[in-house]
């Protein structure tokens, strides 16, 4: 039998189990296994080893096949198992975190790694930080490979020493059992402010990496479970908001303590060694998966080149250039010409243009692939130091940000050459940060550091997404509610931006608009945001979507347009507006459909003017979006008369008949309606389709609604014993002025899919 399985009543079970456990027969030589006396619940992480029978395997093996191979359903357990590890972490650091930018942007990562520091699972965060956990891991073990010791906690932000910038503190912590190493558990989150020259400390215009807050090089946080009061007191004395940024820190220890547990728990379960042969496994099956869909690309070269707007400080165009070569079941991104390192602080470290470039291929894939570090195997990246692709000393890196997103956007040109119809367009051109700092009427500093994300350029199969954070982020929008509540801050408007999506057969998602009154005079305000000047390029013959821009309303009356990155004061009144660019369209606009045109008129996401100049339609119809709202007979219909017919000889018909029968009529027709969309999708020998036209009314025998009215006639015939009013139970929810009023009335909570109440809706 299968091994694992059988557990004795007695090694941890009381009572009636205990009693069975002591009477229990003698398997029958048939059955060739044991009978459970566990209480038929599955195994949990926990639960002490389950006795074998005689002739099962050495617990050391379990998990792999006489040749060494992984099991492969082990092997998907125990994937599963480290992936949900990795998301409990995330969810521990999004319900503890202090900030705004970590616990509602979500710019956190959370991940796994085996005793060699390789990632065996990320939470489902920023990929971008996927990328980047290898190198700052190699970092860690160069320094205390021979000195972890368990409760050890290690916090690092040193961009030079294996971070990415000093925002983004990395938090480790080695996990051990019984003495041994068995991996580490790993996080690291945007932390609101760590000092420097501006609140926020992410300004554009800094020069070097002193100017940008405090840095740390690897350093113990907790020792053998202590905390180390020497390293929280240096955090403390340098950064403006105590409470938040070691309110961040103690969620980011948080989760790793938490994933400490569950690692161990699943290593008492398979063993240490076989955890580790299992680690290995899935790391190599990642690889191989990833370089079997490589293998299937057509090999060759391809160079692509994309802008950033501004150095930081002013505006000039800084190319960012990848060849991108395809060569068997490898792929090499080189960047090594991209341009010079940039006065401002948009320097990227290596680690984190590599995590760009993975992020670029593993968007191309067709296959789903674990995240594991298995996954960047099959990737070369090539920079060179002095570059913006590779900060040296004393080059600043706090808006590095932008330029991995561009990084991206470039590799993914060259894709886009190699493996035509793979690549989506480019879409707004990474997040937009905008960060407001001063006191309060109360005299409390604070930090808001406010996120604009969210909209993707289009692709072959579908135009881009309205709304949603950069696929390479996974950040996103601050609620507006809580903007408003936390900070004195009013959101005035917030939507989206009709004709900025690049025109195409696939339309560009829409720009995205939001307008921030200030309350509080001098108030710093950081700005970083690109596409000004350079717009989400298009594929295949789609056209780029709209630039950005970024408009301030002086309570004076003045209007200033600002460059794309800027630091600046406003005061008590100021309204700041930005806009984001739109993403780029895919394929020949005029080879839209004519019905899309139409909706996206009605919705509003077209003006008539552009479908007509744009996408060709000489008039376009005004369509109703919904449904129910759509009439037939339009001249620009020439099914409509037909429609028309059809409905004038049903509603014949439903006159003929008795209410209960016009019911079941109408809905067989609309689940006949609903299956003739279907059969190109299921093909008429589904058994749902078979089953559907079984049900068609006009397969239905005649007279069966006598027959059902005479059963209900018997039925009525029959004494039954009265109930008087007060004997009948009241209805659930028969109070509830909602469901008197009708289902109209209630209205749809949004859900916010990282588990909590609804979000800011678009206006």
């Amino acid at each position: 039998g299968p091994d694992g399985l059988v557990r004795r009543a007695g090694d941890g079970d009381t009572g009636a189990h205990a009693q069975l456990d002591r009477r229990r027969t003698r398997a029958r030589p048939a059955a060739r296994r044991r009978v459970r006396h566990d209480g038929g619940r599955a195994a949990r992480l926990d639960d002490p080893p389950r006795r074998r029978h005689v002739g099962a395997r050495a617990r050391e093996g379990r998990g792999v096949t006489g040749h060494g191979v992984a099991d492969p359903v082990t092997l998907q357990i125990v994937g599963n198992a480290l992936a949900s590890i990795a998301d409990e972490m995330a969810t521990t650091i999004f319900r503890t975190a202090h900030s705004t930018v970590v616990r509602d942007g979500m710019d956190f990562s959370a991940a796994v790694c085996d005793a060699r520091g390789e990632t065996v699972a990320q939470a489902v965060t920023v990929p971008f930080h996927l990328g980047s956990i290898p190198a700052a891991m190699e970092r860690l073990l160069h320094h205390y490979r021979h000195r972890l010791r368990p409760g050890d906690v290690f916090v690092m932000n040193d961009p030079f020493d294996g971070g990415i910038h000093l925002q983004d503190l990395f938090v480790f912590k080695p996990v051990h059992l019984d003495g041994t190493l068995i991996g580490f558990t790993c996080t690291t989150a945007h932390h609101g402010d760590v000092g420097g020259r501006l609140p926020g400390s992410s300004a554009c215009d800094n020069t070097e990496i002193f100017q940008e807050g405090i840095r740390l090089p690897w350093l113990r946080l907790y020792d053998r479970g202590e905390p180390v009061e020497d390293v929280f007191k240096i955090i403390e004395a340098n950064v403006r908001i105590p409470r938040m940024t070691l309110g961040d820190l103690g969620a980011q220890v948080a989760a790793c303590t938490v994933a400490e547990r569950e690692l161990q728990a699943l290593a008492r379960r398979y063993g240490a060694g076989e955890l580790a042969a299992l680690m290995d496994g899935l790391i190599e099956h990642t690889e191989r998966l990833v370089r079997a869909e490589i293998a299937s690309w057509p090999d060759g070269t391809a160079t692509f080149t994309d802008h950033l707007d501004s150095d930081g400080i002013e505006r000039v165009d800084v190319p960012i250039r990848a060849t991108v070569t395809i060569s068997g079941d490898e792929v090499i991104a080189d960047l090594t010409e991209s341009a010079p390192m940039v006065r401002g602080s948009l320097n990227s470290t290596r680690s984190f243009v590599e995590a760009c470039a993975y992020q670029a291929v593993r968007s191309a894939l067709t296959v789903e692939v674990p995240n594991t570090s298995g996954a960047f195997r099959p990737v070369t990246v090539l920079t060179k130091p002095g570059t913006v692709a590779e900060v040296v000393m004393p080059g600043a890196s706090s808006m590095r940000g932008v330029t991995g997103f561009r990084v991206l956007d470039a590799v993914n040109g060259a894709l886009a050459q190699l493996i035509p119809g793979r690549v989506a367009a480019a879409g707004e051109g990474g997040n937009t940060l905008a960060i407001f700092g001063a006191e309060d009427a109360a005299g409390e500093r604070f930090v808001f550091y406010e996120l604009v994300v969210g909209t993707w350029g289009a692709t072959a199969e579908g135009d881009g997404n309205d709304g949603l954070t950069n696929p390479a982020s996974l950040a996103a929008n601050i609620p507006v509610e809580v903007a408003e509540s936390e900070f004195p801050i009013v959101v005035e408007r917030y939507g989206l931006v009709p004709d900025s999506g690049g025109p195409g057969r696939r339309r560009g998602g829409l720009a995205i608009e939001r307008v921030w009154r200030c309350l509080t005079p001098d108030t710093s305000l950081i700005v970083r945001s690109d596409r000004c000047a350079h717009p989400p390029y298009g594929l295949a013959g789609g056209e780029p979507g709209a630039l950005s821009a970024n408009v301030l309303h002086t309570a004076t009356g003045e209007v200033r347009e600002l460059p794309g990155m800027f630091s600046t004061t406003i005061e008590a009144g100021d309204v700041y507006g930005h806009r984001t660019a739109g993403g780029g369209g895919f394929g020949d606009p005029f080879e839209r459909e004519p019905e899309l045109v139409a909706a996206d008129v009605v919705d509003g996401k077209v003006s008539v003017a552009t479908a007509a100049d744009r996408y060709g339609a000489s008039s376009t119809p005004r369509e109703p979006s919904m449904p129910w709202q759509r009439r037939g007979g339009d001249t620009h219909d020439p099914e409509g008369g037909r429609r028309r017919d059809r409905r004038r000889h049903h509603r014949r018909e439903r006159r003929a008949l008795p209410r209960q029968a016009r019911l079941r009529r109408r809905r067989a027709r609309r689940e006949a309606h609903d299956l003739r969309r279907l059969e190109p999708v299921l093909g008429r020998a589904h058994p749902a389709a078979r089953l559907q036209r079984g049900r068609d009314p006009a397969r239905r025998p005649r007279h069966a609604d006598d027959r059902k009215r005479r059963g209900a006639a018997r039925r009525a015939d029959r004494v039954r014993p009265a109930r008087l009013p007060r004997d009948r139970p009241a209805r659930a929810g028969a109070g509830d002025p909602r469901r008197r009023a009708g289902p109209a009335a209630v209205r749809r909570r949004d859900v916010d899919p990282r588990g909590r109440g609804g979000g800011a809706t678009l206006a």
